[in-house]
């Protein structure tokens, strides 16, 4: 029987320091050997919000290995996971909607936004600041909330960075 392995090649970088140098002179740098850790089906990615869904699933937000990036994940009922709409960018704060949709923010259009995603496709949906981009905000930007979602039938509830509430009807 053969087993297949795959490894992560993750780079260290060591100070060296050596016995002739002089004090008050700056300390080389060398890279250190490479360190090869198996790599495992799942990633151990920090969960960051979940949302439970019909059926015994649910949608998590895990980090992703760079800084700023997460992704959504579908996880059945045996804790088997896919990612579920992955785009660049962070995907946070997942929250299920009565009809078996899930909204979250994102920030995949450069833009912290409210989205909704339909778990069975993985189809995502904008729903707020449409066409706007990072650092040309204009007018008809709606803040991303602060803490969490709430959800009342068909409308997301939150609070901003500023302690305004904010309302958004998601359509059916």
């Amino acid at each position: 029987m053969c087993v297949m392995r795959s490894w992560l090649l993750l780079p260290c970088v060591a100070l060296a320091c050596a016995s002739d140098q002089l004090p008050g002179q700056p300390t080389e740098q060398r890279a250190a050997p490479l360190a090869l850790l198996p790599e495992s089906d799942q990633p151990a990615s920090p969960v960051l919000g979940h949302a439970q869904l019909a059926g015994g699933q649910r949608v998590e937000a895990r980090a992703g290995a760079e800084p700023g990036e997460s992704d959504l994940w579908l996880v059945d009922a045996s804790g088997s996971a896919a990612p579920l709409a992955p785009a660049p960018g962070p995907d946070e704060k997942p929250v299920a909607l009565p009809d078996g949709r899930v909204a979250f923010v994102s920030g995949r259009s450069t833009v912290m936004s409210l989205w909704v995603v339909e778990p069975s496709t993985g189809n995502a949906t904008q729903l707020t600041n449409h066409g706007l981009v990072a650092g040309k905000l204009g007018s008809g930007f709606i803040p991303p909330p602060s803490g969490g979602l709430r959800v009342d039938g068909r409308t997301l509830s939150y609070e901003d960075g500023s302690g305004q509430s904010w309302q958004v009807e998601v359509a059916p």
